[in-house]
């Protein structure tokens, strides 16, 4: 069962892997 608002495990590395090459954006305050 998945929550609302969270994502697979799958997902999330994804996502942070294509954060960690994108970091120099800045953040949301």
């Amino acid at each position: 069962i998945q929550e609302k608002g969270k994502l697979p495990s799958s997902a999330r590395s994804i996502l942070k892997d294509w954060f960690n090459r994108h970091s120099y954006w800045p953040y949301p305050s």
